[in-house]
């Protein structure tokens, strides 16, 4: 049975630690709407003659969330695949971020989207 040590908001984050028999669990929740409606002010506003583009608003949790994913697909620790993603020089790191920026799923934080 898991036991409830702690409740705090992070940056926009909650963050709950909960005790279990001989580990801890960090639970972290974001809500994605002023998210959504970031990129969308963003997509919206931007300047198409500037060299620099908005693309998506990936935030901490996503990443976090995608690293955790590949690194158990990967084989890997989470600090391993979080560093080999943020350096994206690979082509499965690649592929994360391709997913986060173009993939179906996080559609509403493209700026393709709401263009």
């Amino acid at each position: 049975m898991a036991t409830l040590i702690s409740e705090e908001w992070v940056g926009g984050r909650l963050e709950r630690t909960w005790e279990h028999e001989n580990k801890l669990t960090v639970e972290v929740v974001q809500d994605v709407e002023p998210v959504m409606e970031h990129a969308k002010v963003l997509a919206q506003n931007a300047s198409r003659s500037s060299s620099l583009r908005f693309k998506a608003h990936v935030t901490g949790t996503q990443l976090e969330e995608a690293c955790r994913i590949a690194s158990a697909q990967w084989g890997m620790t989470f600090r391993e695949c979080f560093s080999e993603v943020m350096q994206a020089k690979t082509d499965r790191a690649k592929s994360v971020w391709n997913n986060l920026t173009e993939g179906r799923d996080f559609a509403k934080l493209q700026a393709g989207y709401w263009r």
